[in-house]
């Protein structure tokens, strides 16, 4: 079972940290519901040993706890001393500077705790053959062992700095920082996910959506293409017969009529040129039954040579 009473070089450094950790585990076990400290493992199992270490006067209850250990107070040598210290790694390391005047043994042969107290601190000291039997006692039963005290003494543990000890209460202490790590972080790590997924989920929905609009943009566009064309059609379709109609004019017009225009409609025919006399042209178109309503578009005018008019007859409603 090991004891540690040195205060120099590393023996410090594992002082603190053994100091810390019994801060930390008391902490939590008073934090924490009891329930959750017992499953945690916080929760102590108390131990009694008989004088000597050399039985078990009452065993620890079934759980998942650790075992507190208890020595008889009559193997336990327990006294007060005055000490200044600022803290308790000073006073650790003052006290055990004066362990030889204080102790009635040589402290080789005796391990030792201090709790510290308002003016200094409180020593327990034990034989180191009572320890070895504890150890061979908890052996024989195979319980390990978290703490070893003294009953009635409230902060004792020789086992303080008990290698083993400390990598437990360590990872006890791990154990809860990270079930607190991932009940901070999880949950806004959670809805961060289902943001991040909702989020894409709309951008695959608007995507959709914006793709069906283009598709009714371009089917409307289309169908204004197709209705265009449709009516044009319609319009080509409407229009008389140009063959014989060309003809028609043909035969109407006179000799020295030239025609610089010629539309042909579904509402009419427009008729642009020159002629000696346009009037009489007029007249002429409307004799025949297809131009029975031509007329002059626009007043008649000579060209500028004075050889002939110039006209515009237009036959049907066309302008």
């Amino acid at each position: 079972m090991p004891v540690g009473n040195m205060m120099a070089g590393w023996g410090r450094v594992r002082l603190a940290v053994a100091l810390l950790l019994d801060a930390g585990g008391d902490a939590a076990r008073s934090a924490l519901p009891a329930r959750l400290a017992d499953r945690l493992g916080f929760s102590p199992r108390l131990l009694r040993l008989a004088p000597g270490g050399t039985g078990i006067l009452s065993a620890p209850p079934p759980g998942p706890g650790p075992v507190w250990c208890r020595l008889d107070p009559s193997d336990v040598l327990s006294m007060t001393a005055a000490c200044p210290a600022a803290n308790p790694l000073d006073l650790w390391q003052a006290l055990s500077l004066r362990m030889p005047e204080l102790l009635p043994l040589q402290p080789a042969l005796l391990s030792w705790d201090i709790v510290p107290t308002e003016r200094g601190g409180r020593i327990h000291a034990v034989r180191r053959s009572v320890l070895e039997a504890a150890a061979a006692t908890l052996a024989d039963a195979g319980i390990r062992a978290d703490r070893l005290g003294v009953e009635g003494e409230a902060g004792v543990d020789f086992l303080r700095l008990d290698g083993r000890r400390l990598r437990r209460s360590g990872g006890r202490l791990l154990a809860v920082a990270a079930c607190l790590w991932l009940g901070a972080v999880l949950p806004p790590a959670a809805w961060a996910g289902f943001v991040i997924w909702d989020t894409a989920r709309l951008e695959r929905a608007l995507a959709q959506d914006a793709q069906a609009v283009r598709d009714a943009a371009e089917m409307r566009d289309r169908l204004a293409f197709l209705a265009e064309q449709q009516r044009t059609g319609n319009l080509l379709l409407a229009q008389p017969p140009r063959g014989p109609l060309l003809d028609l004019i043909a035969a109407l017009l006179p000799d020295d009529a030239v025609l610089a225009e010629l539309s042909i409609a579904q509402d009419g025919v427009r008729l642009r040129g020159r002629a000696s006399d346009a009037g009489s042209l007029v007249t002429a178109l409307r004799q025949h039954p297809a131009f029975a309503d031509a007329r002059l578009a626009t007043p008649i005018t000579r060209t500028p040579d004075g050889t002939a008019d110039m006209f515009t007859i237009v036959s049907g409603g066309a302008p």
